[in-house]
């Protein structure tokens, strides 16, 4: 006999509502780019379009992470979690959208992932610096 699977009736309060799971309520900078990055991304799949200040939200909490992390040996898992859906997720939902706003979107995707680089970036152990990534002061 085979049993439906039981769902829960509502995802917990830490979910993104299917996508990947992260913890809303981190802290201090983790907290901050994981809130820039749904609010960017929710808006996105919602339809609404490329929100300018969800977007600069977003660069400006990569940007925070990036520096924080830059001579970090390791980022915390939940930090890690967003990251990895900046890049696919954004190019998806371009795929919602046609003409100029398509193109802009792909644009944005672009430049994320560039600062997505710049936060795991490894370090030069020989200069102290990091070895590949994004422009951070951007």
């Amino acid at each position: 006999m085979t049993h439906a699977p039981t769902w829960p009736a509502a995802p917990p309060p830490f979910s993104s509502g299917g996508r990947h799971v992260v913890h809303r309520t981190a802290p201090g900078i983790v907290g901050e780019m994981i809130e820039a990055w749904l609010s960017f991304d929710d808006r996105l799949r919602a339809g609404r379009g490329l929100d300018a200040q969800a977007y600069e939200r977003l660069r400006r909490a990569l940007r925070a992470c990036a520096e924080e992390w830059a001579g970090a040996d390791a980022i915390p898992r939940v930090g890690a979690n967003a990251l990895v859906d900046v890049f696919p997720a954004t190019e998806a939902n371009a795929a919602l959208y046609a003409g100029e706003e398509a193109d802009r979107i792909m644009g944005a995707a672009y430049e994320l992932h560039d600062l997505v680089g710049a936060c795991v970036a490894l370090r030069d152990p020989e200069r102290g610096g990091s070895r590949a990534g994004g422009e951070v002061g951007a």
